[in-house]
């Protein structure tokens, strides 16, 4: 579909093999266009209908043009001479040509004047979209703008963009990288780019790539300067980095990372793994050194560039046979853990070193140290002790296994759960490791002698990620349901659940845990994401809710004090609203109470003198009172002022007067029972100390 220059026009091709003309204002088909066979790839007006009323369009392989009248519209020609399918259209600023391009891997320029083709550029590529040189504003690299040459920017199935001058049929740039890595297991034929578009505004181009994310790069460098991710398919896993976490490294089903910025969520999407990345990990102490590892057998080492958001790759570690699904970072090392049960242990000391000394890195292929066969199943997962001593590691075998930092040696098998384990994590304060299990349970271990003191029950489903917080005195963990829960490690409980996520829930990330990530007194803040593409972020708001609270109780304890020298001083009006301004039912009672007692008189006038959502709230308050034998009195008054003062109108108009209505008459009647025989009985007294006669009395 395209607009026409005002946005009151709209076109439309389908797959139908037909074409209409839509006038938005007035909500109908001005045109059906006739005469195009096949499914439509691009449609498109004129620039300036006023001048010439004409649509151009691609079916197929072919090119349509029709001219448009009030009511009726013509075939006026049809171009042929792509062989595969035409996927964009656009026209040179004088309107005299018109460019073309499609999956045949050429540029056709067309002469408008005479519907016929002046030039076939052979690109050797696939092509879905183009961008013209515009004389009177920035030129792209290679381009000029004093000339009368026809330049046209392409990127094609190799993603590397290139600047072409189509009248003479020469490649005046190309780019040295490609703006988008084609898929490992594609060879060719991919369109990458989906769309370009120039953006004048910006002085940028935009191209929307085949992983559903948007590049804006600058029209005279074509240099990437801004990237918004979109779809993320399933969120595998994601961890902080950058000085005080400013930054989010998010793994999803891509083999590219996205790099968010913690403040404003902007993204840099990082090329460099050829398969899909499987997890990522932070160092201990090093905020900015992150790794990555992917289903291509290979793990990464990133440095974080925390001024753009970019990271450079700074090496490389090839060895494992199968898809490298877990990873841990350590002060002068780095483990990892796939799926050929193997574990490995890499020396990343002189990368360190190097950094320090803010040396330029290049990208250094990493020495594999010590190699282990760890598990009999698939490693799901590996993790590093705070001082950098232990490592443990969690498998599909329904074990976990720790082991040395130093060589890999083998300290200690950790038996008892029933399924499979996908997580384990060690706490930051104590001698403890928690395991995650696919049997909806969380052990604790104690590392002294490998033995399980507490399990950890709630989750109805697997447990697949957990992570320590506040210190290692709570524990964070995420299920295959999406439910995200909260333990308290020393009382075992689960005191928290919270529901954000509709499907397995992969990813748990959480602020200040790591090197320079913050202070005690930040809040933590926490990311989760899963197989439903969302990425969710969560805040610790318990020192928020201690201080909503404190300034609760103190706003309850002066309101008390106030309302107590107001009864005192015999205010009843400002003691009343003040009661029912609390939300204190008992010491509105005490107020009604007290009228009653010492001025019964003084009630209709105080109660009139409330406001409408004032009276409101004290008759939901008399509807409680009348519950009970001891507050019946009270109640009966409120209701009898509220109803000799309002008339049927304003009480249909009153908030929830039905329910109140049925609130009341049950115990209404009861206490007009009681009332009714407590009546009958002092009447019977009555007669017998009527009738009672103490005869004459003898004085004597």
């Amino acid at each position: 579909m395209a607009w026409d220059a005002s946005s009151t026009l709209l076109v439309t091709g389908a797959a139908d093999s037909s074409a209409r003309i839509w006038d938005l204002e007035q909500k109908f088909c001005t045109h059906s266009l006739k005469g195009a066979s096949g499914v439509f790839g691009v449609v498109m007006f004129h620039p300036d209908l006023l001048k010439l009323p004409r649509v151009y369009g691609s079916a197929g392989n072919n090119i349509h043009v029709w001219n448009l009248a009030a009511g009726s519209s013509e075939l006026h020609a049809t171009l042929n001479g792509h062989h595969a399918a035409v996927t964009d259209l656009s026209l040179t600023h004088d309107q005299k040509y018109m460019l073309s391009v499609g999956l045949d891997r050429v540029i056709i320029l067309w002469d408008l004047i005479s519907m016929s083709c002046k030039k076939v550029v052979p690109v050797f590529e696939s092509l879905s979209g183009l961008v013209l040189q515009h004389p009177e504003r920035t030129a792209f690299p290679g381009a000029k703008t004093d000339d009368d040459h026809i330049y046209a920017m392409v990127v094609g199935d190799k993603g590397v963009p290139a600047v072409w001058q189509v009248d003479t049929g020469r490649e005046v740039w190309k780019a040295s990288t490609p703006v988008v890595p084609p898929p490992k297991d594609e060879e060719g034929g991919v369109t990458l780019i989906k769309q370009l578009t120039v953006v004048p505004a910006l002085d940028s181009v935009l191209m929307t790539t085949f992983d559903h994310s948007i590049t804006l790069a600058k029209t005279s460098s074509l240099n990437i300067w801004k990237q918004l991710a979109g779809y993320n398919e399933q969120i595998l896993d994601a961890v902080f980095v950058g000085h005080k976490d400013s930054h989010l490294a998010v793994a999803t089903n891509s083999s590219q990372l996205r790099i968010y910025d913690s403040a404003n969520l902007s993204c840099h999407l990082l090329h460099g793994h050829t398969a899909l990345i499987l997890a990522v990990a932070r160092h201990s102490t090093h905020c900015n050194i992150f790794a990555t590892s992917s289903q291509d057998t290979t793990a990464r080492l990133w440095y974080l560039r925390e001024e753009d958001g970019t990271a450079q790759c700074i090496g490389i570690a090839v060895g494992h046979t199968s898809g490298v699904g877990s990873i841990a970072l350590a002060s002068g090392y780095m483990v990892t853990g796939s799926r050929d049960t193997c574990l490995k242990r890499w020396k990343i000391k002189s990368v360190e070193d190097a950094l320090s000394k803010k040396e330029d890195m290049s990208s250094t292929s990493l020495v594999c140290s010590n190699t282990e066969k760890a598990h009999d199943k698939d490693i799901n997962y590996v993790c590093v002790s705070v001082n950098g001593k232990l490592i443990a590691s969690a498998s599909q075998d329904k074990t976990a296994k720790v082991w040395s930092g130093d060589n890999l040696s083998l300290l200690g098998v950790l038996h008892g759960h029933r399924r499979g384990l996908w997580c384990c994590e060690f706490s930051p304060s104590d001698e403890i490791l928690a395991t995650a299990s696919a049997d909806a349970t969380i052990k604790l271990w104690t590392l002294s002698d490998f033995n399980n003191v507490a399990t950890l029950e709630g989750h109805g489903v697997s447990v697949l990620k957990l992570a320590w917080i506040s210190s290692g005195q709570q524990i964070l963990s995420t299920g295959s349901d999406g439910l995200l829960k909260l333990w308290t490690a020393r009382s075992r409980l689960c005191v928290a659940t919270f529901d954000g996520h509709d499907d397995r829930t992969w990813a748990l990330a959480v602020s200040g845990v790591g090197p320079d990530g913050g202070t005690d007194e930040d809040a933590q803040v926490v990311f989760t994401g899963g197989e439903d593409a969302r990425l969710v972020r969560w805040k610790d708001v318990t020192q928020e809710e201690r201080d909503t609270a404190q300034k609760e109780a103190e706003r309850q304890a002066s309101g008390e004090q106030t309302l107590a020298n107001l009864i005192k001083d015999k205010k009843w009006t400002r003691a009343l609203g003040i009661a029912i301004k609390l939300g204190r039912p008992m010491h509105a009672l005490k107020v009604v109470r007290s009228i009653l007692d010492e001025s019964p008189d003084q009630l209709p006038k105080v109660v009139v003198t409330l406001r409408r959502d004032q009276r409101d709230a004290l008759l939901d308050y008399a509807v409680k009172w009348n519950s009970t034998t001891k507050s019946c009195r009270e109640a009966q008054n409120i209701l009898n002022i509220v109803l000799q003062n309002q008339t049927p109108e304003e009480l249909e108009e009153m908030q929830g007067w039905q329910s109140s209505l049925e609130g009341l008459l049950p115990y209404t009647q009861r206490h007009l029972k009681r009332v009714s025989a407590l009546h009958q009985s002092a009447g019977i007294l009555r007669y017998l100390a009527a009738s009672i006669s103490l005869g004459s009395v003898d004085i004597k």
